[in-house]
């Protein structure tokens, strides 16, 4: 087996010598192979990699095939991922993904009954009075970045009744208040954190907390790798290692520190961490392989939560840290082997299918399901996300009992299909970890496919890039405006982690720039437009030319292509829906209708030239469904395809969602189509 160890420019500059032998070393004892490789040793085309391996006592470059699961080191972000790694990614597991900034994190923890207890009161810094308020209260204050990592740019303040001092490592600087509101006007042009400065000491004056090491295993479920202590250098205010602090045997410091009580806080300490892994991961679709989480324990024994990261620094630690992060890619690698062999199909066994939904479905629906599940000799269950115990792997929901429903508990089905809207509680995402235990008939979670990955596919197929607006994935505010000029109106589509993207509507007009940003217009000068760029420079966002799609009278257009993968594996195109502004030609200016396709091609085209168009429609649906299939290495079966047709008839794709037909087709036609689905998905596991 090759497990990739890949960091997008160069992953020996990011990771150190101790770390890269120790995990050469665990490798070995797992028996698997490792690569190290950069985004431009990708060959997408022939699916190989140019990497480098560690073999009896040398480096040796050469040509691989793609590995089954890929280790990233230090990942970028979404902004910085060029169009290779975007695919790259979608075809080969990863195993390291990113987290929110300290101030969601920090949020996301307030919300838990059992954890907030633990939060130092924090708040996004403003202005010197907030400074002085909280000083009112408080001896020492610490200011720190909300994005950043290993220490950099922690602040102390103080007050001493005529100036304040701001302290940074050792260094002390004293400001009048004139002097501090200019330096926290300085900070603001990124955001800040400000809290109460938890006193944590040893008796030598040293600054320390604890790190905790939460990692997945083999078998994809969090545990507790290693905790150990960071003591900085006396009169600092940072612990980290990387920048100079130090650590010690966890339970000799604990002896030291806390003599009456130091065996109860290793177990504690862990609970407390396997927690917080528990409640951050449960906000995000992927699974997290590990986090860095910082404790600290006061003078008086109280426990505080300081922060989490991702991609921690180990120093001291990484034999300890290798162990789990191989095993933790064996197993994503056996599982995306698991879910590709899937796609094939066999003979039906006798299986339990659920279906899940955000509330109670109606009679109607849940007759046809069971209609066809009787005709395919499966047990039909349904239940609500509420109703799952994933803890016990059991569910407290309803069975059908010959044309009755019967609520009873029940293990988790065969396998069940996700029909939760995408609007629903982000809670949903825990649906998608390797950890849930919960095969579901599409292992991606539902949402928009992201407009610089859809583009992206696009391009590299030759006849689906003759069908793409124009789009760029700006480097600069100025080639933002550029393209702007050029290919007026334009779409600009932020994406977030919502399940649909942030969209902004752009106008070049003869005096300025129309920005819609939902019910609001913005009219910008040049120099405003790009200042309104540079804020987005930070995120990841592409520009498309919008389309002027249209019915020969004016009326907008917009086409919806619904699709759904057979049990042979081919993509069957089951509903295009038309929707038409019928109102106002301005698509934002009144709510689209949903016609016939027939109606729409018969009032367009004549008879030839409407089947022309509808075999065209059709075969970009399919050709891009293939192509999202084939750069992703999880299980999709139901694609939703935007597509777009100007005046002079041409076809543009427009972007996607990896979502069902929903109300859009009746649950007996959708059941006829998941259940076989279902069954092929079961025949190969």
């Amino acid at each position: 087996m090759y497990i990739g160890v890949f960091h997008p420019h160069n992953p020996f500059e990011v990771m150190t010598e101790e770390r890269i032998q120790s995990i050469i070393a665990e490798s070995v004892k797992q028996k698997v192979k490792l690569v190290f490789f950069n985004e431009s040793g990708i060959n997408l085309d022939q699916r190989t990699i140019d990497g480098s391996v560690y073999a009896d006592g040398s480096w040796a470059k050469g040509t691989f095939p793609f590995p089954q699961s890929v280790m990233n080191i230090r990942p970028w972000g979404p902004r910085r991922r060029s169009d290779r790694e975007l695919i790259f990614r979608k075809i080969v597991p990863f195993t390291a993904f990113l987290i929110d900034d300290k101030w969601k994190i920090t949020k996301l923890i307030s919300q838990s009954p059992s954890l907030s207890k633990f939060l130092v009161p924090t708040a996004l810094l403003q202005n010197v009075d907030q400074i002085d308020e909280l000083l009112k209260s408080h001896a020492k204050l610490v200011i720190k970045p909300v994005r950043g990592s290993r220490g950099e740019g922690v602040q102390a303040l103080t007050h001493n009744g005529r100036l304040y001092e701001l302290q940074r490592g050792a260094e002390r600087i004293g400001m009048d208040r004139r002097e501090l509101s200019e330096f926290v006007n300085n900070l603001k042009r990124q955001d800040y954190l400000i809290q109460p400065y938890i006193v944590c000491l040893t008796p030598d004056g040293e600054p320390f907390d604890f790190r905790i090491l939460a990692q997945r295993n083999g078998e994809g479920k969090w545990v507790i790798s290693v905790i150990y202590p960071r003591i900085g250098a006396k009169d600092t205010i940072t612990s980290n290692v990387s920048v100079g602090g130090r650590t010690e045997n966890l339970e000799n410091f604990l002896m030291r520190l806390f003599p009456d009580h130091y065996l109860l806080f290793p177990q504690r300490l862990a609970e407390i961490g396997l927690e917080i892994a528990d409640a951050i991961n449960a906000h995000y679709a992927h699974p997290l392989n590990e986090l860095g989480i910082d404790i600290a324990i006061d003078a008086e024994q109280r426990i505080w939560f300081y922060e989490a990261n991702t991609c921690p620094g180990t120093l001291y630690h990484e034999k300890e840290r290798a162990v789990q992060a191989i095993a933790y890619a064996k197993y994503v690698a056996e599982i995306a082997s698991r879910n590709q062999a899937s796609a094939k199909s066999g003979n039906n066994p006798k299986v339990t299918l659920g279906l899940l939904y955000s509330t109670h479905p109606s009679s109607r629906d849940l007759d046809a399901y069971a209609d066809v599940a009787k005709a395919y000799g499966v047990q039909l269950v349904y239940f609500l996300l509420e109703d799952i115990s994933f803890r016990a792997a059991s569910i407290s929901g309803f069975w059908r009992d010959g044309q009755k429903w019967i609520h009873k508990n029940y293990p988790f089905p065969d396998i069940v299909y996700n029909l939760i809207d995408q609007e629903y509680d982000e809670a949903s995402n825990v649906l998608y970890h390797r950890s849930s235990n919960m095969l579901l008939t599409s292992s991606e979670p539902k949402g928009a496919i992201p407009s610089s990955l859809f583009f992206a596919i696009a391009s590299r197929h030759p006849l689906l890039s003759n069908h793409l607006p124009y789009f760029l994935r700006p480097e600069s505010p100025e080639e933002a405006k550029n393209f702007v000029d050029c290919h007026n109106p334009v779409v600009m589509k932020s994406e977030s982690t919502l399940p649909m993207e942030d969209i902004i509507m752009i106008r070049r007009l003869p005096s300025h720039y129309a920005v819609r940003d939902g019910d609001y217009v913005h009219a910008f000068d040049e120099a405003e437009f790009l200042s309104f760029l540079e804020l987005f420079q930070e995120s990841n966002y592409i520009l498309i030319q919008q389309i002027d799609s249209k019915t020969h009278d004016g009326h907008s257009l917009h086409l919806r292509v619904y699709l759904f993968k057979q049990a042979d594996g081919t993509w069957e195109i089951i509903h295009i829906v038309p929707l038409l502004a019928l109102v106002s030609p301005d698509p934002q200016g009144s709510l689209p209708f949903p016609v016939s396709w027939d109606w729409l091609l018969n009032r367009e085209f004549d008879e030839m030239s409407g089947t022309e168009v509808d075999i065209h429609v059709q075969t970009l649906a399919v050709t891009m469904a293939e192509q999202l299939e084939l750069a992703n290495h999880h299980r999709i079966h139901e694609l939703i395809i935007d597509v777009a047709m100007d005046r002079n008839r041409t076809i543009y794709l427009l972007g996607g969602e990896y979502d069902g037909p929903g109300e859009t087709l009746h649950s007996y036609d959708t059941a006829r189509l998941v259940i076989p689905y279902a069954l092929s998905v079961l025949n190969v596991r």
